[in-house]
């Protein structure tokens, strides 16, 4: 049994992203891997989804709201999109809410990369300049995890 998912190294799947413009309804899954979790930041790397490839550190707030219930949120500073996640311990499943700005949901390859690339976070300030936060994309969708 998970006890708190602080100082783990896990896999997680989350739902998906839909396309709003295409034709059919279809998720696009995203899997996570490795994923560790300390107690002031998150270090991940998404191998399946809309910018596979993408590796991140991100600062992250903690809080156990319930038995076997926690949830970890925080700000891509790169982008300015906010995270917030729960992470149901019992059944190792997830619900993730997910504000991306507009600008980066025209082109979500933009996020391939390291978030501790200067050149990468370069990159993504110029095309922020270029772009409008809103209409701002939110996305609610749930998920697993297994720990390695």
């Amino acid at each position: 049994m998970v006890d708190t998912m602080l100082g783990k190294t896990f896999r997680w799947w989350e739902g998906g992203w839909y396309d709003d413009n295409a034709e059919l309804f279809e998720p696009k899954p995203w899997r996570f891997e490795p994923v560790h979790m300390a107690v002031d930041h998150i270090k991940l790397t998404l191998v399946e989804g809309p910018h596979a490839g993408r590796s991140a550190i991100q600062r992250i707030y903690y809080q156990r709201v319930a038995p076997n219930v926690e949830i970890t949120t925080w700000c891509e500073q790169e982008s300015g999109s906010v995270l917030n996640i729960t992470w149901y311990l019992d059944s190792h499943t997830t619900h993730r809410v997910a504000v991306v700005p507009h600008w980066l949901t025209e082109d979500l390859s933009l996020y391939i990369g390291d978030s501790q690339d200067p050149e990468f976070r370069r990159r993504l300030r110029e095309a922020a300049k270029k772009g409008s936060v809103f209409p701002s994309k939110v996305v609610s969708d749930t998920g697993y995890f297994e720990l390695l």
